[in-house]
């Protein structure tokens, strides 16, 4: 069985050529646990509690309420499949990059595994360069970042987890679970840690301009600035957020990217 962290990168499996991977041996874990309340997930009290916090910033749109919501509960019942035919499956292979929902999630798996006698392999892109479309090479960090052509080559750095590991992933779930708060970064030293909500604020309003643009124009820049630490739909609520703190001003409905502008408000 082989676990990944959204379903973009489980259909980057299948779609690999050559490969022996069918869907229904590869598992998606689509929960974003870079954003909102994290503690408890193992009980249906701390679960509710991140459904709330979801429904809160994301209230306001279509797509992503009905998401994101259902992921708390479907990633937690197919962490307890895994866990009831544990006996069964016997192996695990997680695709773990270096970003900090791969780790998150890894962490988080690890953890309500860790009295199981699965066997656990890790990939390791602490070191991975890929030849890219174009020709040249890069550092990839994550499996969204790997086309299907190279999926081979991450596989090829699969390794056993062993116990000294499996507990510093335990540790490490414990620690950032623990903490309150929105939203958790990787700072330079690969450590997570909790921020602010408003912590990208300031890459927000570096690209606003005293003429009205659409949320897409800056939330695409703003995404490329943070390589990708968050999601777009967390940017636009940090967006409408400063509409109603009357930072910025908005022309249209504060629902989806595409439904209104913004800009700074003039002085």
């Amino acid at each position: 069985m082989h676990i990944v962290f959204s379903d973009f990168c489980r259909r980057s499996l299948t779609l690999t050529p050559d490969s022996s991977l069918i869907d229904e041996n590869i598992i998606s874990l689509n929960d974003d646990l870079v954003i909102g309340p994290i503690d408890a997930l193992e009980s249906e009290i701390g679960r509710k509690q991140r459904v709330e916090w979801l429904a809160s910033i994301y209230r306001e749109t279509t797509y992503e309420l009905d998401n994101y919501s259902s992921y708390v509960n479907e990633d937690y019942n197919k962490i307890e499949e895994i866990i009831n035919n544990a006996g069964e499956l016997k192996e695990l292979h997680i695709w773990c990059g270096i970003t900090t929902i791969d780790v998150l999630g890894t962490a988080r798996l690890l953890h309500s595994l860790s009295n199981t006698t699965l066997k656990i392999y890790l990939t390791d892109f602490s070191n991975l360069e890929l030849k890219a479309m174009k020709g040249h090479f890069f550092k990839a960090k994550t499996l969204v970042e790997v086309n299907p052509e190279n999926v081979e080559n991450v596989e090829k750095t699969f390794y056993l987890l062993k116990e000294a590991e499996l507990k510093k992933w335990v540790n490490l779930w414990e620690s950032v679970s623990g903490e309150e708060g929105g939203l958790r970064i990787t700072d330079e030293e690969q450590k997570i840690s909790y921020a602010e909500e408003s912590y990208f604020d300031k890459h927000i309003l570096t690209l606003c301009k005293e003429e009205f643009q659409k949320p897409a124009q800056i939330i695409g820049r703003v995404l490329v600035e943070i390589d990708f630490a968050v999601n777009d739909s967390f940017l636009n609520w940090r967006l409408k957020e400063l509409v109603s703190q009357k930072i910025l001003v908005a022309e249209g409905k504060l629902k989806d990217m595409r439904d209104y502008q913004v800009k700074i408000v003039s002085r």
